[in-house]
């Protein structure tokens, strides 16, 4: 049976086109720059930068603590994510991770070759700063920040621990 040479060369082409498409979408989804790169959200003061990692689809990270520097140093989330945080100080030094500007926020002090767990909510505008107490002006701070063009999720919510009653009558 004959081949049609048309047939053939536009088969290539379309399969062409998928692995192109398909290389376009995977350097695309890396979630994490290795390089320093341009920070995505301006921090003030100095900043050893040691990439971004989006963590839209996580709920869980491993943040490592060097030598003054946070790796990843920016983290993207959605709006009010939850995420669980495990501070790994690879350093000789103790390093802290505090949030900044948050009234009891976490501020814990890990020290030299541990790992301790923590737990953020992402901000539902803006930026959640963190740094280390002992090294911030030697550059050693980050922030999460939001991924951009998603709405506020639960924007003017209320949430509760307390037992509410229910009405009377529900039992």
């Amino acid at each position: 049976m004959p081949v049609d040479r048309g047939s053939v060369i536009a088969m290539r082409m379309f399969v062409a086109g998928l692995i192109a498409a398909a290389a376009v979408t995977f350097a695309g989804c890396s979630s994490f720059n290795e390089g320093p790169g341009p920070a995505p959200v301006a921090l003030s003061g100095r900043v050893n930068n040691e990439g971004t990692r989006d963590v839209t689809g996580t709920t869980r990270l491993e943040l490592e603590l060097r030598n003054y520097a946070f790796k990843p140093t920016f983290l993207r989330a959605q709006p009010g994510q939850l995420l669980t945080l495990d501070l790994a100080n690879t350093s000789d030094v103790a390093h802290t991770f505090t949030v900044v500007d948050q009234p009891n926020g976490v501020d814990v002090v890990v020290q030299p070759h541990h790992t301790m767990r923590v737990h953020v909510v992402a901000p539902l505008q803006g930026t959640l700063v963190f740094v280390c107490r002992f090294h911030e002006a030697m550059g050693m701070q980050g922030a999460i920040f939001l991924l951009p063009g998603h709405p506020v999720i639960g924007a003017g919510a209320v949430t509760s621990t307390t037992r509410t009653p229910f009405p009377s009558g529900w039992g």
